[in-house]
C-alpha cells in the first residue's frame, strides 16, 4: 500500500462566529450546519452537502433560558484544512483518493471523513492520498477548502474563486462579475437576472448548449427548456398562464424598423434542413393569436425571396378544406361554390368561403 498521510502545514484564512445550538457539544474540526441562525454538527449517516464550515475548538453548551445564556462558536470556512480521508474496501466509497481530487464530507455514524465523491464537495486535497485495499483505509489529508461563508448572517452567502459541480439555490444568488459553473444549477426559487452591459454589438446575455461530438441525442434536444406546470388545486382566477413570456419595452429611436418581440435566426453556418421556424405540438383553441390596438400586417413576408407557399393545409374534404365541382351541374348550393375547393374561414363567428383553384385557368 501507498497511502501517506498529509505533512504540510494546517491554515485557515477565514473564522466567522456563530451562536451555537442549545444543548450540544461541538467538536473541533468537525463539520457544521446553520439551522435557524445556529449552528450544530450533522447527525445523519449521509454525505454533508451543507455544511458551513467546521469548528475551530471544542465546547459543550448546555442552555439557561433563565439568564439568557448563550455560547458561540468559530467557524473555519476556508483554508488549507486537515481531515481524514476514507475508501471502503467495498460498499458506497472504494475511489482511491490522490492529490487534486474534490472531495466531500461523508459522516458514517460514529466519525466524519472525506470520501471521493461529487455531491457536495467541500475543496480539493492538495496533500496526502488514500488507496484502496482489501480493508478499509484512511489517512490525514489536506483539503484546499472553501466552504462559501463569509458572513454572520444566515441569508446571506459570499462565493469567490470556487468551482462547484453542483451549486443549489433555495433563496438568492446574487452574482457579480463572471462565473462559471462546470455543472448543475439547481434554483429552488425565482431567478431574477439583470444585465446592464455597456454598449456594443450583439449584445445580450447568452445560453447555448453544445453537442458533444460522436453522442447519440435522442428526446428533445434543446439549448433552453422551459417548463411550466400547473395544480390541480390551484387557480389562476385572471391574468396569463403561459409557459414563456416576454415584455419588451423600447424607448430608443428605430431608424431601421428592425425592433421585434422575438427575433429567430438560422446561424449563417448552418447544413441541417430547418423544418420549422415555429413549431406547435398539441391540441390548442388558436395555434397563432394576435391582440392589440393597431396590427398592420397578421403576416409579413415581402422581404422573403423565395416562397412557394403562403401556407399549406390538408387535403380537399379534410377541415378547413372543403372539396367542390368546379362547374356544378345545377345552381351551387349550401356546400358547393363553383371551385375545386373553399377554405374555411371564420368571420365573427360566422364561417365564409374562399374559392380554391388548382388550375390557373385562362
Amino acid at each position: 500500500m501507498t497511502t501517506t498521510n498529509a505533512t504540510n502545514n494546517v491554515s485557515h484564512l477565514s473564522i466567522a462566529t456563530f451562536e451555537m445550538t442549545d444543548d450540544v457539544t461541538i467538536t473541533a474540526g468537525n463539520p457544521l450546519l446553520l439551522t435557524s441562525g445556529k449552528v450544530l454538527q450533522p447527525t445523519s449517516t449521509a454525505i454533508v452537502t451543507t455544511a458551513i464550515g467546521v469548528a475551530s475548538s471544542t465546547k459543550t453548551f448546555t442552555s439557561k433560558s433563565t439568564t439568557g445564556q448563550q455560547e458561540y462558536m468559530g467557524v473555519i470556512t476556508e483554508g488549507q484544512l486537515l481531515f481524514t480521508g476514507l475508501v471502503e474496501a467495498s460498499g458506497t466509497y472504494t475511489t482511491a483518493i490522490a492529490v487534486g481530487d474534490y472531495v466531500s464530507l461523508y459522516y458514517d455514524g460514529t466519525n466524519f471523513y472525506v470520501v471521493k465523491d461529487s455531491t457536495a464537495p467541500i475543496g480539493k486535497v492538495i496533500d496526502g492520498n488514500v488507496d484502496s485495499g482489501s480493508s478499509d483505509e484512511t489517512a490525514d489529508l489536506i483539503i484546499d477548502c472553501n466552504f462559501a461563508v463569509e458572513s454572520i448572517n444566515p441569508n446571506e452567502v459570499f462565493i469567490s474563486d470556487y468551482t462547484f459541480n453542483t451549486l443549489a439555490v433555495n433563496s438568492t444568488l446574487a452574482v457579480t462579475g463572471i462565473t462559471t459553473l462546470t455543472g448543475s444549477l439547481v434554483l429552488n426559487n425565482k431567478l431574477a437576472l439583470t444585465d446592464s452591459q455597456s454598449g456594443g454589438a450583439s449584445n445580450g446575455s447568452v445560453i447555448k448548449k453544445q453537442l458533444v461530438a460522436g453522442e447519440a441525442y435522442t428526446g428533445t434536444t434543446a439549448g433552453t427548456m422551459v417548463k411550466m406546470y400547473g395544480e390541480s388545486t390551484a387557480t389562476v382566477p385572471s391574468g396569463e398562464f403561459t409557459g414563456f413570456y416576454v415584455s419588451l419595452k423600447g424607448l430608443h429611436t428605430d431608424p431601421g424598423n428592425n425592433t421585434s418581440i422575438i427575433s429567430a435566426h438560422v446561424h449563417a453556418s448552418n447544413t441541417t434542413v430547418v423544418h420549422a421556424g415555429l413549431w406547435l405540438y398539441g391540441d390548442m383553441t388558436n395555434g397563432l393569436k394576435m391582440s392589440g390596438s393597431t396590427l398592420t400586417s397578421a403576416l409579413d413576408i415581402s422581404e422573403a425571396t423565395a416562397v412557394t407557399n403562403i401556407f399549406s393545409v390538408p387535403a380537399a374534404g379534410t377541415a378547413p378544406v372543403t372539396a367542390n365541382a368546379l362547374v356544378p351541374a345545377t345552381a351551387p348550393d349550401a356546400t358547393t361554390v363553383g371551385a375545386d375547393a373553399s377554405l374555411t374561414v371564420d368571420v365573427a363567428g360566422t364561417p365564409y368561403y374562399i374559392a380554391l383553384y388548382d388550375t390557373l385557368h385562362a
